[in-house]
Protein backbone atom coordinates (compact mmCIF):
# COMPACT_ATOMS: atom_id res chain seq x y z
CA UNK A 1 0.00 0.00 0.00
CA UNK A 2 1.52 3.11 -0.87
CA UNK A 3 1.71 6.51 1.78
CA UNK A 4 3.31 9.48 -0.80
CA UNK A 5 2.61 11.32 2.49
CA UNK A 6 4.82 9.84 4.45
CA UNK A 7 8.35 11.26 3.47
CA UNK A 8 10.10 9.04 5.61
CA UNK A 9 11.00 5.31 4.04
CA UNK A 10 10.71 2.75 5.99
CA UNK A 11 11.67 -0.63 4.67
CA UNK A 12 8.87 -3.27 5.19
CA UNK A 13 11.15 -6.12 4.56
CA UNK A 14 15.00 -6.43 5.59
CA UNK A 15 17.89 -9.11 5.02
CA UNK A 16 21.01 -8.92 5.41
CA UNK A 17 23.37 -6.58 4.19
CA UNK A 18 27.04 -7.24 3.81
CA UNK A 19 29.55 -4.59 4.53
CA UNK A 20 30.00 -3.58 1.33
CA UNK A 21 26.70 -3.67 0.18
CA UNK A 22 24.37 -0.37 0.24
CA UNK A 23 20.87 -0.04 -0.35
CA UNK A 24 19.18 3.58 -1.65
CA UNK A 25 15.84 4.75 -2.72
CA UNK A 26 16.26 5.11 -6.60
CA UNK A 27 16.05 8.31 -7.05
CA UNK A 28 19.23 8.99 -4.01
CA UNK A 29 21.51 6.50 -5.64
CA UNK A 30 25.28 7.59 -5.02
CA UNK A 31 25.98 5.66 -7.74
CA UNK A 32 24.37 7.92 -10.35
CA UNK A 33 27.21 10.25 -9.94
CA UNK A 34 30.04 8.88 -12.46
CA UNK A 35 32.36 11.69 -11.83
CA UNK A 36 32.30 10.36 -8.00
CA UNK A 37 32.67 6.66 -9.18
CA UNK A 38 35.35 7.46 -11.65
CA UNK A 39 37.64 9.23 -9.24
CA UNK A 40 37.03 6.01 -7.03
CA UNK A 41 37.73 3.85 -9.57
CA UNK A 42 41.09 5.78 -10.93
CA UNK A 43 42.71 6.49 -7.50
CA UNK A 44 41.24 3.23 -5.23
CA UNK A 45 40.62 1.02 -8.18
CA UNK A 46 37.08 0.87 -6.27
CA UNK A 47 33.67 0.10 -8.66
CA UNK A 48 30.42 -1.41 -7.88
CA UNK A 49 28.09 -3.69 -9.17
CA UNK A 50 24.36 -4.00 -8.96
CA UNK A 51 22.43 -6.08 -6.80
CA UNK A 52 19.40 -7.64 -8.61
CA UNK A 53 16.17 -5.40 -6.94
CA UNK A 54 14.16 -8.43 -6.69
CA UNK A 55 16.80 -9.16 -3.35
CA UNK A 56 16.19 -6.47 -2.26
CA UNK A 57 12.68 -4.82 0.00
CA UNK A 58 10.10 -2.44 -1.14
CA UNK A 59 9.93 0.81 1.09
CA UNK A 60 7.17 2.25 2.69
CA UNK A 61 5.42 3.39 -0.30
CA UNK A 62 6.05 0.01 -2.07
CA UNK A 63 8.84 1.54 -4.22
CA UNK A 64 12.03 -0.73 -4.90
CA UNK A 65 14.89 -0.02 -3.85
CA UNK A 66 18.23 0.18 -5.75
CA UNK A 67 21.54 -1.89 -4.26
CA UNK A 68 25.18 -1.57 -5.06
CA UNK A 69 27.57 -3.67 -3.69
CA UNK A 70 31.19 -1.58 -3.53
CA UNK A 71 34.76 -3.99 -4.97
CA UNK A 72 37.47 -3.53 -6.18
CA UNK A 73 37.63 -3.51 -9.89
CA UNK A 74 39.46 -6.21 -10.58
CA UNK A 75 37.40 -8.60 -8.47
CA UNK A 76 34.55 -7.78 -10.81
Amino acid sequence: MKNPENKKYILQETRELKNNEFVYRRQECACKDNQFWDHLNRVYNISYENIDDTTLPDDSNGERMYGIRVMKADEL
